[in-house]
């Protein structure tokens, strides 16, 4: 199995493309998402290790991965495997059930988005 990686900080993951032109990693949210919650600020100090080894997201939860300072690295498990680093100020997003882990490769510090479709939100939560 072919697996692909970006590990040089400064690269977008748009720039991470595989020989068919299809993109392992977005840069961007599909439509029709809203955010339901966020974590905290993680550091390297503070990161859970949950985060650092295999898991993934809910069905129909999205995940959006904000590096505030330093590098993270978002890496996809198999079958998708393919890897890359976020830099401040950059973001990549966390599809459902897809598995993956996160590690600081420079120090600094990362929070998560959690989205899921407008319709899902809004017959969890209904407007009183």
């Amino acid at each position: 199995m072919r697996q692909l990686s970006f590990v040089q900080a400064g690269h977008s993951s748009n720039e991470l493309v595989d020989r068919l032109g299809i993109n392992l990693i977005r840069s961007e949210l599909p439509s029709g998402l809203e955010i339901y919650a966020r974590t905290p600020d993680f550091t390297p100090a503070t990161l859970p290790a949950d985060l650092t080894c295999s898991h993934h997201l809910a069905e129909d939860a999205w995940g959006v991965i904000r590096v505030l300072q330093g590098a993270v690295l978002y890496a996809l498990e198999a079958p998708s495997s393919a890897s890359i680093v976020i830099g401040t100020g950059d973001c990549a997003i966390i599809e459902p059930q897809t598995l993956h882990h996160l590690q600081f490769v420079e120090p600094g510090r990362f929070f998560i988005e959690f989205h899921i479709p407008r319709d899902t939100l809004r017959a969890r939560h209904p407007a009183c």
